[in-house]
């Protein structure tokens, strides 16, 4: 139905959002109308005013003509009524589908700040289709899917090709705000093929993307964005199940010929190039004309798919050199990453100072297209988390039975369980009384009344970091717990808690406990020799304790295992912060970069633990020394322990030898294991001694550790001596005059 003459509906829509009442009351009086003229319509059922059977919307249609639909009565029009009644359910229900697959209609963005007026007035029309089929009802519903389904153009698009033709850099400062905030891909591409029918004056475009083995023979063509004409309201066919798909074979075609060889074709008549194939013309129905058709690389150059505008309008023209510039936007577009653009962006910049709208356009299409893949990297790696926390909730997580126990269980008092006692016996406690000893710790520091921690999520969580724990000769869970008790000695025997805060002692308590979760009883640098998945994720730079701490949030994420649940936001957010640096601490390298400022500041004696840099440095040394504190033991621990470590060294020196083909360093190489004694010199002398000697000053509480640190060193020295011995008793032996060494030697075959 075109419009009057004159009549100027944008003023018409303003003064209806004005006047509310007038649509109520007009909808009113039509229906009263309808009413009345359904009479007149039932004496002549489902014919014209001259006789002829109509059918509904037909040229003799009242409807056609503007004038009521009136429903039929008699017997025989009964099922005529009932037949008209299905059609126009059915033509309804047509109409509303399609808003359903609607993906990028403007007026939709624009409803959303429609005046309250505007909205009340369709919410009027959507009552009125839900309401029983009567002609009013049916007219009113007919009216709303009028409204709801544009016969032409969103004006925006309009709007957009008037900038084009008069305001270049508006032109594509509109097109960037359009693709700034969409972060579905699909929909992206979709919006951005019909910007570029837009930026060449093509009549519609499509997308075909790779698809297929690496082997040309086995590639294909298959069209995501296929068939889009600018100002189309409807979604694309890549969003149905792949029934609409279009392919092409590799190679064949222009859109093969251009994915194989890489180059952009541009045809002023498709029907004269010998390449081209007109299947999908006859497939569409669609007459192609001029023809422009593009590669899409990725950044080491290969073919990604192939981008196509058809038809330059008006009259299918031939397309110009200015439009295959637009082939730097698909360049830009899926060469994608920040950086590239970044980098990119900068270089063009200082080759081109003031870059036009146009490149502009490119830059903001790929930043676009850049974050709705970041987007969907996040929804996938949201996606791996679940299905890790759903595996951690039924393989790793412990039973309610366990829990029951622990729950119900007397807790020993810390005198009974000994672990206040800088000396304490690693190897005394099982592993249920590791738990009982670890709720003990947890009560006495005060943590379960001031944070509010649930008792029975205490348990369950104390449970699940030790089944999280692997069965490795040293890095496990009694290391784990012999460290978090170090860490409750200190603080307690030398008054820390007084210098800390309790989210501190919080966060160093739960840091030492989960601080080697699922340890694999090899290092960082086996990780990074062996290209592990761990050292690919994390990288090579405390990949093993990036993942401790990756993996200790993952069981507070599991259900039921939120130990921090009821901490206010800026507590939970200080919290987190503080355990992920109580956790990276543990990586030696990271000790060895900030210990000489630790060490100057406490020689000195100018610290000031009120200074959070300082702070920082010195729970990031209480850290180290519970984790090595093992030296600080009396003998038969300290040596029990460290054949423990020697041994999970061992084995991973027979994996360097077996896997790597290499010849492991002194302390992993199982053949040269009678050097422990000079290696467990370099170990106290090089990174412990200086530690514990440091935190003595701190407090001279702490010095019983350095003793038991001297007196180790004693026995390695003792047990270091009888081996240079035994070696030198050896050596005299073999030196005999009746060697064949001293044979050899007098005959000058070994120099």
């Amino acid at each position: 139905m075109s419009a009057p003459a004159g009549l100027d509906f944008a003023a018409v829509e303003s003064f209806l959002d004005r006047h509310p009442e007038l649509v109520e009351k007009w909808l009113k009086r039509r229906s009263s109308l309808l009413a009345q003229a359904a009479p007149e319509a039932e004496e002549r059922p489902g014919h014209s005013s001259n006789g002829t059977p109509t059918a509904l919307g037909g040229p003799g249609s009242s409807l056609a003509k503007g004038g009521p639909v009136a429903p039929p009565e008699t017997a025989a029009g009964g099922l005529q009524r009932r037949a008209s009644q299905k059609e126009l359910r059915r033509s309804f229900a047509r109409s509303k589908a399609i808003h359903v697959n609607l993906t990028y209609d403007e007026h939709v963005h624009a409803r959303a700040q429609e005046p309250l007026s505007s909205a009340r007035r369709r919410a009027l029309l959507r009552k009125a289709s839900s309401l029983p089929p009567t002609t009013a009802h049916i007219l009113s519903a007919l009216l709303e899917s009028r409204v709801n389904l544009p016969q032409y153009p969103p004006t925006a698009l309009d709007y957009k090709r008037h900038l084009k033709e008069h305001n270049e850099r508006q032109f594509f400062l509109e097109l960037v705000k359009d693709i700034s905030n969409d972060l579905d891909l699909g929909a992206l591409s979709y919006k951005i093929l019909i910007f570029v029918c837009l930026m060449v004056d093509a009549d519609r475009g499509s997308l075909f993307l790779v698809e297929g083995g690496a082997a040309a023979g086995k590639k294909s063509l298959v069209s995501k964005v296929f068939d889009v004409h600018a100002g189309t309201p409807l979604l694309p066919c890549y969003s149905t199940e792949n029934s609409n798909e279009v392919q092409v074979p590799w190679g064949k075609g222009i859109i093969g010929y251009v994915a194989e060889h890489g180059e952009t074709v541009n045809i002023p008549d498709a029907y004269q190039d010998r390449r081209f194939n007109d299947e999908i013309d006859k497939l569409t129905g669609y007459k192609t004309k001029s023809l422009l058709c593009m590669p899409i690389r990725n950044s080491e150059g290969e073919i990604l798919g192939v981008a196509q505008a058809i038809n330059k309008t008006p009259g299918g023209a031939p397309f110009t050199d200015d439009d295959e510039k637009v082939r730097y936007f698909f360049l830009f577009a899926w060469h994608i990453v920040a950086g590239w653009v970044y980098f990119s962006f900068m270089n063009a910049l200082i080759s081109k100072p003031f870059p036009d709208a146009e490149f502009a356009f490119v830059i903001f299409c790929g930043l676009g297209i850049n974050n709705t893949i970041m987007y969907d990297q996040v929804n996938k790696s949201w996606a791996k988390q679940s299905v890790a926390l759903d595996v951690l909730s039924y393989h790793a997580t412990c039973s309610k039975a366990e829990v029951d126990k622990f729950k119900a269980a007397n807790i020993p008092l810390v005198s009974e369980l000994g672990i206040d006692n800088i000396h304490f016996d690693d190897f005394s406690l099982d592993t249920d009384a590791m738990i009982t000893a670890a709720l003990r710790m947890f009560m006495e520091l005060g943590m379960v009344q001031k944070f509010k921690i649930d008792y029975e999520t205490l348990c369950r969580w104390l449970l699940t970091v030790r089944k999280n724990y692997r069965m490795v000769l040293y890095h496990n869970w009694r290391h784990a717990f012999n460290v978090c008790q170090l860490m409750f000695a200190m603080l307690t025997t030398a008054g820390f808690q007084e210098i800390l805060t309790e989210i501190e002692i919080l966060a160093l308590i739960v840091g030492c406990l989960c601080h080697d979760l699922d340890h694999r009883g090899t290092n960082n640098a086996f990780q990074a020799k062996i290209g592990s998945a761990l050292a690919q994720l994390y990288g090579t730079s405390a990949t093993l304790e990036h993942h401790h701490f990756n993996h200790a949030v993952m069981i507070l994420q599991s259900e039921g295992h939120n130990i921090f649940a009821n901490l206010s936001s800026k507590d939970y957010s200080d919290l987190m912060q503080l355990l992920k640096k109580s956790i990276l601490a543990t990586d030696l390298t990271l000790y060895f970069e900030r210990r000489t400022e630790f060490f100057e500041l406490v020689n000195k004696g100018d610290y000031n633990w009120n200074v959070k840099s300082q702070r920082e440095i010195f729970r990031s040394m209480l850290m180290t020394a519970c984790d090595l504190g093992a030296a600080t033991k009396p003998w038969e621990i300290s040596r029990q322990v460290a054949e423990l470590v020697t041994s999970e060294f061992f084995e991973q020196g027979d994996r360097e030898r077996s896997e790597l083909k290499l010849t492991p360093s002194a302390i992993f190489d199982r053949n040269r294991k009678d050097e422990l004694p000079r290696l467990q010199l370099e170990w106290i002398d090089s990174i412990c001694t200086p530690l514990y000697q440091a935190l003595v000053k701190v407090n001279g509480k702490l010095k019983p550790m350095m003793d038991s640190v001297v007196a180790n060193r004693n026995r390695w020295e003792e047990l270091h001596q009888k081996r240079l011995h035994s070696q030198a008793t050896s050596t005299t032996t073999t030196s005999s005059p009746s060697s064949s060494s001293t044979f050899a030697m007098s005959r000058g075959v070994i120099n």
